[in-house]
């Protein structure tokens, strides 16, 4: 408690500060008259004019301190720094942040991840797991699966027809290319005759990764040419 009145008071005593020294003193013709003055008075009271509290100015102290921070190495920067999270492992086996779902261990479910979140990466960690790294991708909507947690996922599930479904649903995943791919295969494969070619982009998917399969099935639909075949020999020229 003590701590937030202390931070509190310091930053009422900051608007104090800009308001007696700043507003209250002068006249502003419009909000770009504001903009342009306010410039001007932050550089008079942080390069030219002594603090009244230390009696020198604010801007050789900070060229002193940064003297001094650079003698000292910085455990993080910007970037690596990270946010400590947790989450509950979901029953798709995913965790969820910031609008966007990622993968964790199928065998986990229910249990609770810790998320080190960093600006271009999220490392999560689990009790008696190894700690597994994703892509930051937020606000995507779309699942973030691992192909280690795919591959874990087949022996989590029982059942072929599950399996195949699971299958699908990881090439769902990839969003609107794999959604029109997969559309026109099941329409020229009625029945069951879709599993085999769903088997084959599956391990498209797992050989090659996300993003290099859902190009691909972009370039196939604007060539409509809904077959496996094709996919593949195109993945392989834009290797």
């Amino acid at each position: 408690m003590q701590s937030s009145v202390g931070s509190k008071g310091s930053v009422e005593s900051l608007v104090k500060f800009v308001k007696r020294g700043f507003l209250f003193v002068r006249k502003f013709a419009d909000l770009a008259d504001l903009e342009r003055q306010l410039a001007e008075w932050l550089h008079e009271v942080n390069h030219e004019r002594p603090c009244d509290a230390t009696g020198r100015i604010p801007e050789q102290m900070r060229q002193e301190e940064l003297c001094w921070l650079q003698k000292r190495s910085a455990r993080w920067t910007a970037e690596t720094y990270p946010l400590r999270e947790t989450r509950t492992i979901s029953v798709m086996a995913t965790v969820p942040y910031q609008g966007t779902p990622y993968s964790a261990p199928p065998r986990r479910v229910g249990a609770t991840a810790t998320l080190l979140v960093r600006a271009h990466q999220i490392e999560m960690h689990l009790d008696g797991a190894a700690p597994w790294t994703h892509e930051r991708r937020d606000h995507t909507g779309a699942v973030q699966r691992l192909p280690e947690h795919r591959r874990e996922m087949l022996t989590v599930v029982h059942g072929q027809r599950k399996i195949n479904y699971f299958k699908r649903q990881c090439l769902l995943e990839l969003g609107p290319p794999a959604h029109d791919f997969l559309e026109q295969l099941v329409h020229l494969h009625a029945g069951n005759g879709w599993y085999p070619e769903v088997e084959k982009l599956f391990g498209l998917l797992q050989g090659w990764g996300e993003d290099a399969l859902r190009g691909a099935l972009e370039r196939c639909n604007a060539a409509r040419t809904w077959n496996v075949q094709a996919v593949s020999r195109t993945i392989r020229r834009a290797a």
